[in-house]
Order: C-alpha cells, then structure tokens, then sequence
C-alpha cells in the first residue's frame, strides 16, 4: 500500500499556483467532487462502525444514497 495523500491539499495547491482559466475552473469542480465522496464515504465508514469498533452497525439509506451519488460523480464520463 502507497503512503496516505490528502488529494484536497494537492487540488488546492494546484489550483493555487494556475491563472484562471478554464482548467482551474475544472479543477474546483473535480476538487468539489473528491471533497463530497470523502465526506460521504466517512459518514458511511461512521454510521457502518459500532462503538466497539466493529463493522456491524447500521448505515442510513441517506448515507448510502450520498454515497452512491458521491461516487456516480466522481466517476463522470467513466
């Protein structure tokens, strides 16, 4: 297994260091879209989780629809 990367960090730095343009403007949405699966993937992984930190609990179909629309756009033209 490769070493951790915080996507975010390096989307923001990339984005950082361009002019505008409409590849920054790309980059922002995709930034946007990294953002929303891992917020959605960690609500799932939480809600998944029981105290005891076994993987037996309960995961909201809530949490499991903004997962799924999560990685739907994240899959875009894939």
């Amino acid at each position: 297994m490769s070493a951790p990367v915080d996507v975010l960090a390096v989307l923001d730095e990339v984005i950082h260091d361009r002019e505008f343009s409409e590849t920054v403007c790309t980059l922002r949405e995709a930034r946007a879209a990294v953002a929303e699966l891992i917020e959605a993937a960690n609500r799932a992984a939480i809600a998944a989780c029981r105290g005891d930190g076994s993987h037996s609990g309960t995961i909201r179909n809530a949490d499991l629809d903004a997962l799924r629309a999560a990685l739907a756009r994240i899959g875009g033209a894939a």
